[in-house]
């Protein structure tokens, strides 16, 4: 749950208003200002630590149950990216460098 200082660095980041953020009620991904970028409203953090998605991110994202996903994070906090998307480039990667060291 973020403190209200970056609940304003969000609403800043993704150009909405703070009530937005707090207050979204969750039945659909609202299209943000900037290209590509979605909000999808609060989840809640269950006492195992764990979350669930909403439906409407995970029809879009094609995120079904035993799909996996990738955790990323940094100052601002985390994001969630399908395990294929990550992996598939680095694992390209790692196979030119193996095939070019040969």
């Amino acid at each position: 749950m973020p403190d209200i200082i970056n609940c304003a660095k969000l609403a800043n980041l993704y150009d909405v208003p703070i009530d937005e953020l707090l207050y979204f009620n969750g039945e659909e991904a609202s299209k943000l200002p900037e290209k590509g970028k979605y909000y999808f409203g609060t989840i809640k953090i269950n006492e195992k630590g764990q979350i669930t998605l909403p439906l409407k991110a995970r029809e879009m994202y094609k995120i079904s149950t035993h799909n996996k996903v990738v955790l990323l994070g940094n100052e601002i906090g985390l994001a969630l990216i399908p395990e294929n998307l990550f992996m598939s480039p680095l694992k390209k990667m790692m196979q030119k460098l193996w095939s070019s060291h040969k």
